[in-house]
């Protein structure tokens, strides 16, 4: 009876609130001036605020516990705020306490830190002992990475400092062939920026300067390569051109030997520029061993119809025919109407070219006869008139061949040569045996004479060799090896002797006779 007349006279005394949004209101405003946190649970917010008139504000338990979980989600909120605020303001006073330390570095340990600032006040705020020690080692690491930094950029800044050294003029010794021998010589880890450098840094500068040197001059090296090659480019270009025109004015051909052409061109400025490059890949000869393979490609079929032109016109062409008359007189044959006038003239330019080169090579098929019918000549001539030489002043040539051996006129070279060219071969070897017959004429006691010593001296060494010993035989055979070679020695003499005599007659007859 009692708890219902305090229900009574509590519900007497109930306030009757607007709307449910101010009957909310008042509840939070219970909960918060109760002190309740978001921790807190609801048997121990309900000692705290179910004598409180608000509490009746909301009707139902259900309702009541509703409000509260939404006003601790509101509170929870704030609460972490000002936790994460609180731990902030603990981290940045700790950190402010290990800085006023200056004593500590990278290995510093966490007890002697803990001892040294236990009571401090910035030590003590931050309660947790855990999170303590994660701040110490935070800041060491912070510590060791400030320092490292510290250490590179110091590095850095002496590795830039002895490389602006090595660049220097006063460092001329460096070169892209020194060496770290050269290096130590010149006393690079007392230099500049090298003395605060490990020995390894000093020697990875070194290493990179020089290899910056050679990296330069094969640059250098790579760009005078392709200067010079363009330029031997352009001058074999020139040589092909002056080629070219050479090769219309008819002063070379396909067929051309190169000591020939070398004539032609060589006062042409290109030509001598490009013969001055030692070291050019394609030289001038072949240059123009190029030329005349693309000239003979290019002139194949032309020449095959100017050769028919010239044979309808004029039969075979000769050494000694006029270009210009040449192409004169085909000029208008029909088969060469299509054909370039340069390329006919090229053609015809090929063709008196091979006349020529066969004519060059009868001429010397010719000397060669000579020569042998010369050499034969004066062998027979020299049996046949042994007794009496000067008959041959006389004698016909007819008449002295028909004396001489059968097998002369057997020759092919007897056959082969005209008539008036065995003359004056004939008449020359006359001249020739009877300059020898009068030198052997001069020169026969002296002759004798040196025969007569020789065979003295053999004589003399004969004997010396049978009087010494088997031992000795060794020095008996170099005697005999010199006294062979002062024979030959004596022999060459002669016959230079012999020669000069010949040539001294010869100027004497060509004097007379032109007297």
């Amino acid at each position: 009876s009692a708890a219902a007349a305090a229900a009574s006279s509590s519900s007497m005394g109930k306030k009757v609130y607007a709307n449910k949004e101010e009957a909310v209101e008042a509840f939070k405003s219970l909960l918060k001036d109760k002190g309740v946190t978001s921790r807190d649970k609801w048997s121990q917010i309900m000692q705290k605020i179910i004598h409180d008139p608000r509490y009746q504000a909301l009707r139902t338990v259900k309702e009541r516990k509703n409000i509260l979980e939404e006003y601790k989600d509101e509170i929870g909120i704030v609460e972490e705020q000002e936790r994460m605020e609180a731990e902030k303001k603990a981290k940045t006073l700790f950190f402010a306490l290990l800085e006023s330390c200056e004593w500590i570095h990278e290995k510093t340990p966490w007890a002697e830190f803990r001892d040294k600032n236990g009571s401090e006040a910035k030590f003590i705020i931050v309660t947790d002992e855990r999170r303590r020690k994660d701040y110490f080692y935070d800041y060491r690491d912070e510590l060791e990475a400030k320092n490292r930094k510290m250490r590179k950029e110091k590095r850095k800044a002496n590795i830039a400092i002895l490389k602006e050294k090595l660049k220097s003029e006063e460092c001329s010794w460096v070169t892209a062939d020194a060496t770290w021998r050269d290096a130590k010589e010149h006393g690079i880890v007392e230099m500049d920026g090298a003395k605060d450098l490990d020995k390894e840094d000093v020697v990875e500068v070194f290493d990179d300067i020089i290899k910056d040197l050679r990296d330069k001059e094969r640059e250098k090296k790579a760009r005078e390569k392709e200067k010079r090659r363009k330029q031997e480019r352009k001058l074999r270009d020139e040589f092909r051109k002056v080629l070219e025109g050479k090769a219309l004015d008819g002063l070379l051909h396909s067929k051309s030997d190169w000591d020939d052409v070398k004539e032609v061109v060589k006062e042409e400025e290109c030509y001598v520029q490009l013969s001055a490059m030692t070291k050019a890949k394609i030289t001038a000869s072949d240059v123009f061993e190029d030329f005349a393979q693309d000239l003979e490609d290019r002139i194949a079929s032309p020449k095959k119809h100017v050769k028919t032109a010239i044979k309808a016109k004029m039969g075979n062409v000769k050494h000694d025919s006029d270009l210009v008359k040449v192409i004169e007189l085909i000029k208008d044959d029909p088969d060469l109407e299509d054909i370039e006038e340069e390329d006919v003239k090229l053609s015809v330019i090929e063709v008196i070219a091979k006349a020529q080169h066969k004519h060059k090579e009868r001429e010397k098929k010719i000397k060669r006869y000579i020569k042998t019918f010369e050499k034969d000549l004066r062998k027979y001539l020299a049996r046949a008139f042994a007794d009496d030489l000067k008959a041959l002043k006389k004698t016909p040539m007819d008449e002295a061949v028909e004396k001489c051996s059968s097998k002369l006129r057997d020759t092919s070279a007897f056959e082969k040569l005209e008539q008036k060219q065995k003359q004056a071969s004939f008449e020359k070897i006359c001249l020739e045996l009877l300059d020898d017959g009068d030198m052997d004429v001069e020169n026969g006691g002296e002759e004798e004479e040196e025969v007569k010593s020789s065979s003295k001296k053999k004589k003399r060494k004969r004997k010396r060799g049978s009087s010494e010993s088997s031992d000795n035989s060794e020095e008996s055979d170099d005697d005999d090896e010199d006294s062979s070679k002062k024979k030959k020695k004596k022999s060459s003499s002669k016959s230079s002797k012999k020669k000069k005599s010949k040539k001294k007659r010869r100027r004497d007859d060509s004097r007379s006779g032109s007297d």
